[in-house]
């Protein structure tokens, strides 16, 4: 095997590669032998059919599998003599090759760059500061006094949106659904979670407690006594008591029908929240500044190969916003072609590239280290998107520890910014909180501004009314809504739980007779991309 360097760089080598006939006839031959000790065929015992048979009828199968193999062993002898540490996976090109002649190839092989680590003393960071105020505590404390709402018993029939206490009796031809039978059993009107329960809730609606109601309805296929799955069913129930969910004041003997049992627990849980809300924002403007300042102190070549695999799967989700911004005719794309944004992005990309490489190197030289601490706060910051949700979220991540391993990435840049405040020179610039809002507003995509500042507001600074929570509460289909978001949660969360048992099923001779496929190891994907 004959290599000659065509090209070099200091990220990229092209080698043009020739194999001889005698070269790769020895390696077919070692191929169709070890595929004789287990051909079977007619006529023959396992292991002793013909060579020539063997040879006629799986040469062209022979061929394919060894010139794929000696381009592999090419690819990893240059990566081992030359010490090169892959950024993707070595692209190569057949330029010439037919059965008794020598094999003529291109192999191009994409290096990380080396490079060494700035003093990052000499960087100059403005530190932005900003701190929860006793104001913000206040609004979040009267927030949630206006929406603050008890359990009330009324003495009048019932309607939908009441909680009613109810008793009934289910049979199916005579015979009693245990199931589906309640002494004691509650139920918002006009929220029930399956046909069944939203049968009994229309059939109290009118309802005073004491009176009787009955009704014929179809049994939940998915009830746990299968035998009456799908059939009909006679209900008979007595209303017990009818109660609604009243606007109260927050007192320390309301408190206790809320998650919290004291006041003071209640304030020091919102405090929590702000606080951890205000250490999301500022760590947003600090990660900004510090990758910034590393943007602009490291310079060197990156792999192209990284950065236009980055760029389509950014450029994937930012077309569709680009053809809505065209048709607002947003300024910021207004009198550019979809080229020249194009280019705005692949210039991001090789920005996002570059700093995933010093990142890198900084974690790598500094050994640092992700704390349970750290873990569990980026679960609480998943949390705090998605509320409704926390017991899911959380079940979720207990059940599933390598579901973790999406965190890491994100973490590890924490851990850089924080060490990179720590040695460069940083100046605190004090905002107030409207000031923090417009900064993030520039610096922060448009999704991530949504969750970190208007969820904010909407949850803890705006001031509601007593008409303003009445117009606010669930409607039915509010309720049905959430579910079914829950649901598709809960869905998804499963099937990523399936995908991750049925890793490494895959047969592995299963693309042996397959044509070469143009790369020659998978890409490298453990490069994290800052």
């Amino acid at each position: 095997m004959q290599v000659n360097k065509k090209e070099n760089s200091s990220i990229s080598s092209t080698y043009v590669i020739t194999v001889s006939p005698s070269e790769i006839e020895q390696e077919v031959d070692l191929w169709l032998g070890k595929k004789a000790e287990t051909v079977k065929m007619d006529g023959f015992r396992k292991g002793k059919v013909p060579k020539d048979i063997i040879r006629r009828q799986y040469l062209d199968q022979a061929e394919a599998v060894c010139i794929k193999d000696l381009i592999q062993k090419a690819s990893d002898n240059i990566v081992k003599e030359e010490k090169i540490t892959l950024s993707i996976a070595p692209v190569y090109s057949i330029k010439s090759y037919s059965r008794g002649a020598e094999l003529v190839f291109e192999l191009t092989i994409e290096r990380l760059p080396d490079f060494e680590l700035s003093d990052h003393k000499k960087l100059n960071i403005e530190k932005i500061v900003c701190e929860v105020s006793q104001q913000e505590l206040d609004n979040a404390y009267n927030r949630f006094a206006s929406k603050f709402r008890v359990k009330t018993e009324v003495d009048r029939p019932v309607q939908e949106g009441d909680i009613v206490l109810f008793s009934c009796e289910t049979t199916v031809g005579g015979k009693l659904v245990e199931e589906l039978s309640h002494e004691e059993e509650r139920l918002p009107i006009g929220f029930g979670l399956d046909s069944f329960q939203v049968a009994i809730s229309d059939a109290m609606i009118g309802k005073s407690a004491g009176e009787e109601f009955e009704l014929t309805t179809q049994i939940p296929k998915d009830v746990e006594e299968k035998r009456f799955a799908g059939k009909r069913a006679a209900v008979k129930g007595k209303v017990l008591s009818v109660s609604e969910m009243r606007l109260s004041e927050v007192n320390e003997e309301t408190i206790q029908t809320s998650e919290f049992k004291t006041i003071d627990a209640l304030k020091e849980s919102l405090a929590k929240r702000l606080n951890l809300y205000r250490d999301l924002q500022l760590n947003a403007c600090w990660k900004r500044a510090v990758l910034d300042a590393l943007a602009d102190e490291y310079s060197f070549d990156v792999p192209e190969s990284v950065v236009a695999k980055d760029f389509a799967e950014m450029w994937r989700d930012i077309r569709e916003e680009l053809a809505h911004a065209r048709e607002i005719d947003d300024e910021d794309v207004r009198g550019k072609t979809d080229e020249e944004v194009a280019q705005e992005y692949r210039d991001l990309s090789r920005r996002r590239v570059r700093l995933g490489l010093v990142i890198g190197k900084i974690c790598n030289t500094s050994s640092l280290e992700i704390s349970p601490d750290m873990i569990n706060r980026a679960i609480e910051s998943q949390c705090l998107q998605f509320p409704m949700m926390r017991g899911i979220l959380q079940d979720y991540y207990f059940k599933n520890p390598s579901s973790l391993q999406r965190f890491v990435p994100e973490l590890l840049e924490s851990l850089v910014v924080k060490k990179i405040l720590e040695e460069a020179t940083v100046t605190e610039k004090t905002m107030s909180l409207e000031e923090l809002f417009a900064h993030l507003k520039e610096i922060l995509p448009d999704d991530e501004y949504d969750r970190l500042v208007d969820g904010y507001k909407y949850e803890y600074l705006r001031e509601e009314t007593q008409e303003d929570a009445s117009e606010n509460d669930l409607s039915k289909e509010d309720v049905i809504g959430l579910m079914e978001g829950m649901a598709a949660l809960q869905e998804e969360l499963d099937d990523e739980d399936d995908d991750n048992d049925d890793d490494g099923d895959e047969d592995e001779d299963e693309d042996e007779d397959e044509d070469s496929t143009k790369q020659v190891v998978e890409a490298d994907d453990s490069l994290q991309i800052g």
